[in-house]
């Protein structure tokens, strides 16, 4: 079982599959060559490892899951599934996190950071817009008097950062960052 972490690496092929449950959910299994993982603020090179990033295509998930696809270059046709770009041709950050179902650790695999690449600022109506609505909530009337305490900083056991390296500029790496 591979670490929690961040690694970096290429997307290999996708396949599509139904899940062997009572729903029989229809998925992508998306095939990644993870190259790298992150330690302490660098990427360490590993050994070459395939892992499998499962999403769903049921109704609820088919709004992330096709986001998650244009974001790694799906060809949009199911029928030759097939990705291009940056996550085929030098590789984009996969983060790996585990999940116990049933008893079972398991890997789970994701994009880091997918769909975070630009915010456009709203418009003034639609800030107008979400003010009317927050107004009209039960929720605004109960908003704690102070925000909870900050979570305890964590380090790694060799004293470093947990989570995605940083660059010289003190900033998540992205592909830009990647020196190969």
């Amino acid at each position: 079982m591979m670490n929690a972490n961040n690694y970096f690496g290429k997307v290999r092929q996708g396949v599509l599959g139904t899940a062997n449950n009572e729903k029989q959910t229809p998925y992508i299994a998306v095939t990644v060559t993870l190259v790298h993982e992150a330690g302490n603020g660098e990427w360490l090179g590993i050994t070459p490892v395939d892992r499998l990033a499962y999403w769903h295509l049921s109704e609820a998930a088919w709004p992330h899951t096709i986001k998650r696809l244009a974001a790694i270059g799906f060809t949009r046709d199911f029928n030759a599934i097939a990705f291009v770009g940056e996550a085929v041709e030098t590789g984009v950050i996969w983060v790996c996190t585990h999940e116990t179902y049933q008893g079972k650790t398991r890997e789970r695999w994701d994009l880091a950071n997918w769909g975070e690449k630009e915010h456009t600022p709203p418009t003034t109506d639609q800030i107008r817009t979400f003010n009317a609505r927050l107004k009209t909530t039960t929720a605004a009337a109960t908003v704690p008097s102070s925000p909870p305490p900050g979570p305890p900083q964590s380090t790694s056991a060799s004293g470093g950062p947990v989570g995605a390296p940083l660059d010289s500029d003190g900033q998540p790496f992205d592909a830009d960052d990647i020196p190969f």
